[in-house]
């Protein structure tokens, strides 16, 4: 109902309004009908859940009609003037493509079905919209590319016009907004490059077998980027947001970057997944290394804090071969001098379980760092804590049973080896 009043104001008075403000109510479709697809089965009219076929053909119709009418916007370049807006509706393709693609994988919901379609008359993003899940999970993914192009250059774009003003002058709400959605578009794209690669993992996902043929994935860097965001392909400006080397190092990237704007708590939890892509083995040993090079230019861009939590990953990296370890010591060593009591304990459990590689990295990096006397006086008082009464109590008892030939019956139950440490430390 609040929508319909919206729509109505916007054609008050018998003029149009500016498209931005349409695009506020169109936006609002949007997470209406994301919001929509994702919502429990509806009851029927007996009481029951309405059969998932169902329930899936209409909510795919709702989204293909969202999505048929933001893919006209995009062709008519309605909002090309508003660069705010035209990234928001690249990122709302991607996010309806993407939903759509797992309704849907196989396009039977499509006007027509499957029955009336040729292989030849299916075309992903020329004149016709994309209907299989491979076509729609390419589009998502060429989308989310271009809203965080988009939306980095327009953060740099205000950030020159600050920076050519001065430095005193100061930082308006309008370039701390445009921060804040360059680093939700980055989020956005960093979630989607980790569902994918999660499908791509996962042999019993039907959806990642169709992304795996559409997008190439999992075969070699050279199919990735997609072939539309490739050079010549239709949109170079996705081209931007890909990294050449694959998957994990444009996720990387953009995780990365959402954190370094400050993109909250689910850029954090990809902190985990980031920290596991830079220890490469086998084939996706490039993939790793492009990876590690990332994390090496843009982690001193991100708050060090973030990684506190993350310590424990971050030290088992150190023995880990190539540029992931070396990568990781940089940002190890950033935390032990701005937080040197909560990287302590950690480095004290972990320097005496380090190969020769781990060790020089440590003493490289960490040793001269970490020096603490009151910290290791600490560490030696507490291994020696103990309750003496309560031990004397028990080497009496112990001595008892040695004397009574509790030891020598154990022996004969097959306990020798038990009896030859009882012994040892009795005599101890």
């Amino acid at each position: 109902e609040r929508l319909a009043r919206a729509k109505a104001l916007l054609t008050e008075g018998g003029r149009l309004a500016p498209a931005d403000d349409s695009w506020l109510v169109q936006k609002a479709v949007v997470k209406l009908r994301l919001a929509q697809a994702d919502a429990p089965r509806a009851f029927g009219v007996d009481g029951a859940r309405v059969a998932q076929h169902e329930e899936d053909r209409a909510r795919a119709s709702l989204l293909r009609g969202v999505l048929r009418s933001l893919t006209r916007v995009q062709r008519e370049n309605s909002l090309k003037t508003y660069k705010e807006a035209e990234a928001e509706v690249a990122s709302c393709v991607g996010a309806l493509a993407s939903r759509l693609a797992r309704l849907d994988p196989e396009g039977v919901f499509f006007p027509g079905g499957t029955a009336s379609r040729t292989d030849a008359a299916v075309s992903a993003f020329a004149g016709d919209e994309p209907r299989r899940a491979g076509e729609l999970v390419e589009l998502a993914c060429v989308e989310y590319a271009r809203a965080a192009t988009l939306a980095r250059r327009r953060a740099e774009a205000f950030e020159k016009t600050i920076g050519a003003a001065g430095r005193t002058s100061p930082r308006d709400g309008t370039a701390t907004n445009a921060a804040r959605a360059a680093a939700k578009a980055s989020l956005q794209f960093a979630l989607h490059c980790e569902a994918t690669l999660s499908s791509l993992s996962s042999s019993s996902s039907a959806l990642g077998n169709e992304a795996s043929l559409s997008l190439g994935l999992g075969a070699s860097s050279s199919s990735f980027p997609p072939p539309s965001a490739r050079g010549g392909g239709s949109d170079a400006t996705a081209e931007n947001a890909f990294h050449p080397e694959g998957l994990e190092p444009t996720l990387t990237r953009h995780a990365l970057l959402a954190l370094a704007g400050g993109a909250g708590a689910r850029a954090r939890h990809l902190i985990p997944r980031v920290l596991a892509l830079l220890r490469g083995d086998g084939d996706r040993e490039r993939a790793s290394a492009a990876a590690a090079a990332e994390f090496a230019r843009l982690a001193p861009r991100v708050p060090s804090w973030l990684f506190l939590e993350w310590i424990p990953q971050l030290y088992s990296l150190l023995d880990a071969p190539g540029l992931g370890g070396d990568a990781a010591a940089a940002t190890v060593s950033t935390l032990a001098r701005s937080y040197p009591s909560a990287a302590y304990a950690e480095h004290r459990v972990a320097r005496g379980e380090f190969s020769k590689l781990g060790a020089a990295r440590s003493a490289r990096h960490l040793d001269a760092t970490l020096a603490s006397p009151a910290g290791e006086a600490f560490a030696r008082a507490v291994t020696l804590l103990d309750f003496p009464a309560q031990r004397l109590a028990w080497w009496r008892a112990h001595v008892k049973l040695l004397v009574a030939g509790a030891v020598e019956k154990a022996s004969a139950a097959g306990g020798a080896a038990n009896d030859d440490e009882t012994r040892a430390a009795a005599e101890a």
